[in-house]
């Protein structure tokens, strides 16, 4: 899996103007079913990201926040990475989308600080929070309980990297190797996913009764018969993430055995069958910003989520409101 990622990496390492666009990219843009930011500047770096929709209504949501990262005016400063991969719907991801980043300032708020214990209670709260809409839902909408979404987080604080992860979503850290020009690939988190035997005993001890918890099926493992997921974070340069995206595709146009011409023309839903949605947040750390870590890198704050086809206004998503 590893060497995969490397390929795609090196494939992506490319000078910058190979995507270059004319106009603004403030907000990204939409090509078809492809949402796509090629460059942006968070407090460390460049970023860069991409979602191309394959589901009627995206499942996918993902957000990067870059600022303070609570609400004192000299608390701690940073980016915050989310990348919430939707199943059964989009309603928890979209809730999640909302509700977990002000979980993590109000919690940075309380502590005056960031840590492990603020992100693990953002966690927390977000999940209480969509448990409580759920139950409150149910007699109308008992649909909303079979929703659910992965939870892939990452948080830029001083010289500190933390990473959270709920479901089977991965990510990797690409580390360029001066001497060589090679690019080391570190994986930062374990994901949750019943291909992992220790997954699937678990699993099958917390619901004994449950003889479909996990089943196999066109030999993989599923939970209650649906497939998971996996999303990437790579650390690379400008455009980086829609040439993800793009690499991904070709895959699955090579898997099908058609052109990546044909494949694109597929509308939203009918696409389903071909892929997933897909999502890429690629975000560059500058060692020398990383290492100075101080008020100096205060500025503005930046708020991007990722994009997809507009839902229509008379549309069940989303399910919940904020009242």
């Amino acid at each position: 899996m590893l060497t995969k990622l490397i390929n795609l990496f090196k494939a992506c390492w490319q000078p910058k103007d190979i995507f270059a666009c004319s106009g603004s990219d403030v907000v990204g843009r939409q090509d078809g079913l492809l949402w796509y930011k090629d460059t942006g500047q968070h407090v460390y770096g460049e970023f860069s990201m991409a979602v191309v929709q394959a589901n009627n209504l995206l499942e996918d949501q993902s957000q990067l926040e870059s600022g303070p990262l609570s609400s004192l005016e000299l608390g701690p400063y940073g980016t915050f990475i989310g990348v919430y991969d939707g199943h059964g719907g989009p309603e928890t991801s979209h809730y999640v989308n909302d509700h977990l980043f002000q979980n993590l300032k109000r919690f940075a708020t309380e502590q005056e600080s960031m840590s492990t214990d603020v992100i693990r209670k953002a966690y927390q709260a977000t999940e209480e929070g969509f448990i409580s809409l759920v139950t409150k839902q149910w007699p109308v909408k008992p649909q909303i309980a079979a929703v659910g979404t992965c939870c892939l987080v990452g948080v830029i604080c001083g010289s500190t990297l933390y990473i959270a992860n709920l479901g089977d979503s991965r990510v990797v850290l690409g580390r360029g190797v001066k001497a060589t020009g090679e690019v080391l690939a570190v994986q930062l988190s374990a994901e949750h996913n019943v291909a992992i035997e220790s997954m699937r005993r678990e699993l099958q001890l917390m619901h004994p009764d449950d003889k479909q918890i996990v089943v196999l099926k066109h030999n993989v493992w599923r939970v209650k018969g649906l497939i998971q997921k996996k999303t990437i974070i790579l650390p690379i340069m400008q455009g980086s993430a829609r040439r993800l995206v793009k690499a991904a595709l070709q895959e699955a146009a090579k898997k099908r055995e058609m052109r990546y011409s044909d494949l694109k023309k597929i509308d939203r839903g009918v696409r389903r069958h071909f892929h997933d949605d897909i999502t890429v947040i690629v975000v560059f750390l500058d060692s020398n910003l990383v290492s100075r870590a101080d008020d100096s890198l205060r500025g503005p704050s930046l708020s991007v989520r990722g994009g997809g086809i507009n839902v229509r206004a008379n549309s069940l998503t989303p399910l919940y409101n904020t009242n």
